[in-house]
């Protein structure tokens, strides 16, 4: 059915049978017709995404290098114009994490998406904390801040405050939310800011 040269090239990946072998092949293997295609075609893909990793993350890290010389240069926590610089940079830092999280999730045996997706989230939580303590910090900036500090998930805080979860994660990342939730999350931070805790 098949020369033992070509099986042994195809096995090793070196050369692959034609239309005529194939169709000959399979049945014999008790495989559907087309099934050595989809193998090969899930294994370009798998190969194509062990090599795009290391490449998103080199990009990634030299995109992260450009915010932190943002970070750098942003003024003092008291200066009027810090919070609304400061929340352009959180939000770009949100998008990296977005598209370095979802590498991540299909990216198999890559570390370094994993270390990139790690210094992604230690500097949003960073400035998060830090943009917390401008007078101007936004109810979501104070809100992750006060959350962090005491080790609530935005499940436990939205929960302790009578809201969804949602809602939580939505006005941590500078969106808008109903008056009465925005009220109810400004209360549990006041209460868990409040020093007899």
């Amino acid at each position: 059915m098949i020369a033992a040269g070509v099986l042994i090239a195809l096995e090793k990946g070196r050369r692959w049978p034609r239309a005529k072998t194939l169709s000959k092949l399979e049945p014999a293997l008790g495989w559907p017709d087309g099934r050595l295609n989809e193998m090969r075609d899930e294994a370009a893909a798998s190969l194509s995404t062990t090599v795009e990793a290391p490449l998103l993350a080199s990009a990634i890290e030299l995109h992260l290098s450009t915010l932190t010389a943002a970070i750098d240069r942003l003024p003092d926590v008291q200066a009027p114009d810090y919070t609304p610089l400061v929340t352009a940079i959180l939000t770009d830092l949100r998008n990296v994490e977005r598209l370095v999280a979802d590498a991540a999730r299909t990216a198999k045996g890559t570390p370094a998406i994993a270390r990139t997706l790690g210094r992604v989230r230690q500097m949003y939580g960073d400035l998060m904390t830090k943009a917390a303590r401008s007078p101007a910090a936004t109810l979501g900036q104070r809100l992750y801040a006060t959350r962090s500090a005491t080790g609530l998930t935005a499940e436990e805080a939205a929960n302790a405050a009578g809201v969804a979860a949602s809602a939580v994660l939505e006005l941590e990342a500078g969106g808008d939310v109903d008056p009465v939730v925005a009220a109810a999350l400004s209360r549990l931070v006041s209460d868990l800011n409040r020093p007899d805790g």
